[in-house]
């Protein structure tokens, strides 16, 4: 296959469930995965979920809602690169343009941490543990090995696969039906539970869909040319602007959440602003007082130009590094990331990351939060997972059941009218299998924010009264 026919799959036009929709006259499709993400709840509850800094008091902290709105402006702009180098390689396809390609980036970006719970990757961690806990306790449930692999590594990023191919219009199949590429792109590891590991490589160092979910990812990876591995395990090849979307994401995390910790008193002006002009390779004189109109800033703004010089830098520089290894990459045998690919990273961007790591992610108030946090997403499990597994014909269990919104309880096309039907009999539960049960309460837990997820615990237990 050339090139250019291979591009032409990985950039169709064809959206899952839903092959031979018409198309808008007036916007791309590729354009529209973008309203589409944008106007969805999923994407609405951001707003009130962990970025870095849970439950903050600060109204200029990020949340996950401002930190995906800040990705999908960088993953634009490195998609339409990538665009406009495929275009002078005659390699985009016809009635493909380079914004077009910086539309798939962009929403792919958007919708790229809608799948996390509340708290963030410490509510990755309390969803697993609970898991380990519960599963461990009831040794003969009906779950096949992989479908516990499903909860015990529960994954954000399988999540998000999860509610844009399916949960999200549930009556019909496809879920939010957004193009191939979109969805590819949005797929940062193409793999199952089963085949991931810290020693299969970057890109099945986590995974990416669950059992559940294998055949719509299947159809997706077939749709696009993406080919399996070689070899036993389920692996695909990535799409090639995956790299984009996950260094846009990297860059944010490594300038934007310093820029927070500084809001917040966690870092010195100085010392933010040193590794800042490390990081541009601007050197130290940069930022000597009276040097520039950046001086006579207030320093909140002077913080806010720094970092987007960083950024600035880092997006050329991680282009430049698409561009150099894109062989590799079209061939699926580039096995780095793009960021960790700048030949100077650990000089001038790793610092970043550590202080971040150090004064942020690891300061006493995220710890203290992220904390309460766990505890609250573990008794929420313990409770539904009572009601809905090993107890759910007791009377608690039925009003536990009955709090939890009927759309749930389906896991694949239904017409709503019928869903009223199980209701009125009282057999939504019926139908489900032990492990469709499970993921109708990770569905549900994983879904909340911070905020719904703390009131949701203590109104179970009795803390607080609605």
């Amino acid at each position: 296959m050339t090139r250019a026919a291979r591009w032409a799959r990985l950039l169709t036009t064809e959206r899952l469930g839903a092959p031979g929709e018409a198309r808008d006259p007036e916007r791309s499709p590729f354009e529209q995965d973008t309203g589409r993400v944008t106007f969805s709840s999923a994407f609405r509850r951001l707003q009130d979920k962990t970025q870095v800094f849970p439950l903050s008091k600060s109204d200029t902290t990020r949340t996950r809602l401002t930190h995906s709105l800040e990705v999908a402006s960088i993953g634009r702009s490195l998609g339409e690169r990538a665009g406009r180098l495929l275009s002078a390689e005659t390699l985009l396809p016809e009635g493909v343009s380079a914004q077009d390609v910086g539309a798939v980036v962009s929403a792919a970006c958007l919708a790229h941490d809608v799948g996390n719970p509340p708290f963030g990757h410490s509510g990755e961690d309390a969803i697993r543990t609970w898991a380990a806990r519960f599963l461990n306790a009831h040794p003969g449930l009906d779950l096949t090995l992989a479908e516990r692999e499903d909860f015990l590594r529960f994954e954000g990023n399988a999540q998000t696969f999860r509610i844009y191919a399916r949960t999200q219009a549930r009556e019909r199949d496809g879920g939010l039906r957004l193009t191939l590429p979109t969805l590819g792109t949005l797929v940062k590891y193409p793999c199952p539970s089963t085949s991931c590991g810290p020693d299969a490589g970057h890109a099945y160092a986590k995974w990416g869909y669950v059992q559940a979910d294998a055949p719509l990812a299947a159809r997706v990876f077939a749709g696009l040319g993406l080919t399996r591995q070689s070899g036993e395990r389920e692996r695909y090849v990535r799409h090639p602007l995956v790299y984009l979307m996950e260094a846009a994401d990297d860059i944010c995390y490594a300038v934007a959440d310093l820029e927070d910790a500084y809001r917040l008193g966690l870092i010195g002006l100085r010392e933010l602003l040193d590794v800042y002009a490390n990081a541009a390779d601007l050197g130290g004189h940069a930022w000597e007082e009276g040097a520039g109109e950046d001086h006579a800033a207030f320093p909140a703004n002077r913080a806010a130009r720094a970092k987007n010089r960083v950024i600035a830098r880092l997006v050329d520089d991680t282009f430049d590094a698409f561009r150099a290894h894109l062989p590799e990459i079209e061939a699926g045998t580039f096995t780095s990331d793009l960021i960790h690919s700048i030949p100077e990273y650990a000089a001038r961007y790793a610092p970043l990351k550590a202080l971040a790591r150090e004064r942020g992610y690891e300061s006493t108030r995220v710890l203290q939060i992220e904390l309460a946090g766990y505890r609250a997403l573990g008794g929420l499990l313990d409770a539904l997972a009572d009601a809905f597994v090993t107890r759910p014909d007791g009377h608690d269990s039925r009003k536990l059941q009955q709090l939890v919104p009927e759309e749930f309880y389906v896991l694949s096309p239904t017409p709503y009218h019928e869903v009223l039907a199980r209701r009125a009999r009282g057999r939504l539960l019926e139908h489900l299998s032990t492990y469709e049960r499970l993921l109708t309460l990770t569905d549900y837990v994983s879904g909340m924010t911070d905020r719904y997820a703390l009131e949701t615990y203590q109104y179970l237990t009795g803390i607080k009264l609605p």
